[in-house]
C-alpha cells in the first residue's frame, strides 16, 4: 500500500476552519455591537422623551400652582361660608330670647364676643334676657357691662358648635 501524505490537506482544512472561525467570530461581534448600539439608541431616545415629558409636567404643575389659590385662601373661604350660616343661627336665636319691652339698638361682634346695646322698660327684662341667654344653646356667658337708667350693654360669647 502506498503511503499518502495528508499533512498539506490537513493544514489547508485547518487554515480554512480558522478563517471560518474568525469570520464567524467577527460577524457575531459585529452583530452584538450593532444590537448594543441599537438598544443604546432606543434607550437614549426613551430617556430623552421621558425628560421632555417630565419638563412639560413640571411646567404644567407650576402654571397650575399659580392659577389655584393657596390653601389658606380656600380655608378662609370655607370659614366664611360656615360663619355666614352660623351668624344666621345666632341672630335667629337672639330674636327668640329677647323679651318684650327690650329694644336692641346695637349688635357688635368681635370674634366670638357679641356685645348687645339697648334699652329696656325695666331691669327685670334685662335679667330675663340674661337668663334666656344662659339657657340658650348658641349664646353663652352673659355679662352686664353697663346699665344707666334703662339703657344697658350686655356682652355674650357665641357658641360655635355649628
Amino acid at each position: 500500500m502506498k503511503k499518502v501524505n495528508l499533512l498539506p490537506w490537513r493544514a489547508q482544512v485547518r487554515s480554512t476552519q480558522k478563517k471560518q472561525f474568525w469570520y464567524v467570530m467577527t460577524s457575531v461581534f459585529a452583530v452584538a455591537l450593532a444590537i448594543d448600539m441599537f438598544t443604546h439608541i432606543i434607550f437614549a431616545q426613551r430617556l430623552d422623551n421621558q425628560v421632555q415629558q417630565n419638563t412639560i409636567l413640571q411646567q404644567e404643575l407650576t402654571a397650575l400652582a399659580l392659577k389655584t389659590p393657596p390653601l389658606e385662601k380656600i380655608n378662609s373661604f370655607r370659614q366664611l361660608q360656615t360663619n355666614r350660616l352660623a351668624i344666621t343661627h345666632w341672630l335667629n336665636e337672639l330674636t327668640q330670647i329677647v323679651p318684650d319691652g327690650v329694644l336692641l339698638t346695637s349688635i357688635k361682634r368681635e370674634g366670638t364676643q357679641l356685645t348687645l346695646t339697648g334699652h329696656a322698660e325695666s331691669a327685670t327684662q334685662i335679667s330675663l334676657l340674661m337668663h334666656r341667654v344662659e339657657a340658650s344653646k348658641k349664646l353663652r356667658h352673659p355679662t352686664l357691662n353697663d346699665m344707666n337708667d334703662h339703657d344697658f350693654s350686655l356682652q355674650l360669647k357665641l357658641h360655635e358648635s355649628e
